[in-house]
């Protein structure tokens, strides 16, 4: 079983790190296609499985078929993360969508207060977390992905 596979998923990043290990900029245009994602991670499964599949890039939050991708993982019983430095492009999300976001956002504000209630920088970064997520494209869509059982 491969413990850990990192797939690069994406060479375009909005950032321009000089520091960049993956060789990653604004300009980059080359993508993995689904299909190609796919069957690499059918022959991996038929050769042992894997145990987490690291999605990196560029910016994967910027591929087309980010959710899909997650979604197929998750669906083989793959553990998944996602290496993102955060930075996206905006783009506009549904009111129901925003709503979800918020309520979530409160649930989790209102467990750290009954049991963490002066803990202010765990606060903060929660609420800087879910004023991000605001901004990202199909981030619902996401989030409900990575869940799949």
């Amino acid at each position: 079983m491969v413990k850990d596979l990192c797939f690069v998923v994406i060479e375009k990043c909005l950032n321009n790190c000089k520091f960049c290990s993956s060789n990653s900029s604004p300009t980059k245009t080359h993508v993995i296609a689904i299909e190609d994602f796919k069957r690499t991670i059918d022959y991996f499964m038929a050769h042992g499985g894997i145990e987490e599949l690291s999605l990196s890039g560029g910016e994967p939050f910027l591929h087309p078929n980010l959710i899909e991708m997650v979604t197929y993982a998750k669906q083989q019983g793959i553990r998944t993360v996602i290496f993102t430095s955060g930075v996206v492009e905006d783009s506009k999300i549904s009111p129901e969508d925003k709503e979800i976001i918020l309520a979530e956002e409160k649930q989790l504000l209102s467990e750290i207060e009954q049991h963490e209630p002066d803990n202010e920088f765990l606060k903060n970064q929660v609420t800087k977390y879910y004023a991000n997520l605001l901004k990202r494209k199909n981030i619902v869509q996401l989030i409900e992905a990575c869940y799949v059982n």
